[in-house]
């Protein structure tokens, strides 16, 4: 009977620990010198880059916490600061459907991963067009969460920006006002746009049976 309690004990050891009942088996049973080494060798690595993915994830919500803080303080807030460096996919520009474990890839590591609008500006004059919807995850991460070499993504590295929170409600994405009050701020201070601007989703809630969206825009300047 004692000995019976130690090897349940010695199971739930290994089962908290994240093997299958096989990989116990073979821990307590079957498996050598090498194949034990190798086994908790592999599942260290797998630890440690799930503690990374959850701690990615975290610092993802405490930032869309801070933002949704002051959010109705910063609405509308015009500033210039440094955007931050991204690896991104936009839909508009890629086939996602060809690669499906690749896009879910993206789609377990939200909201690490952030949602991010992208914009197309015409070359004659300061107005937008063509916005898509894609995804964007902070150029640090992307290695480790193994989102670098996907088809069709890209690097935007940080640059000086304008920013803004743009806003939309019901059936419309990104009221064209917000945009249009951070190409007058532009305009006031003889900046120019240098590149196609895009965002992040911060998120939304329901009001009026209505969902409210909120996007942090990057208008890079020069």
């Amino acid at each position: 009977e004692e000995n019976d309690i130690h090897l349940l004990l010695e199971i739930r050891r290994f089962r908290n620990a994240g093997f299958s009942l096989n990989e116990v088996d073979t821990l307590l049973h079957t498996g050598d010198y090498d194949d034990i080494k190798e086994m908790l060798s592999n599942r260290i690595k797998d630890l440690d880059y799930e503690i990374m993915q959850k701690k990615a994830i975290l610092d993802s919500m405490v930032k869309i916490m801070d933002d949704l803080n002051t959010l109705k303080e910063n609405i509308d807030l015009v500033e210039v600061c440094d955007s931050p460096s991204i690896l991104c996919i936009d839909k508009s520009h890629s086939n996602l459907s060809d690669y499906p474990e690749l896009f879910l890839r993206w789609q377990e590591n939200m909201p690490a991963v952030h949602i991010a609008p992208f914009f197309t500006k015409k070359s004659s004059v300061e107005v937008f067009e063509n916005v898509s919807f894609g995804f964007a995850v902070p150029l640090e991460l992307a290695e480790p969460l193994g989102l670098f070499g996907t088809p069709y993504s890209r690097v935007i590295e940080s640059t000086k920006c304008v920013t803004i929170i743009a806003h939309s409600h019901g059936e419309n994405f990104l009221s064209g006002s917000s945009i249009d009050h951070a190409l007058e701020y532009c305009v006031q201070n003889n900046l120019k746009l240098k590149d196609d601007p895009w965002g992040l989703t911060i998120g939304s809630f329901l009001k009026d049976n209505k969902a409210f969206r909120f996007h942090r825009i990057y208008l890079p300047i020069k």
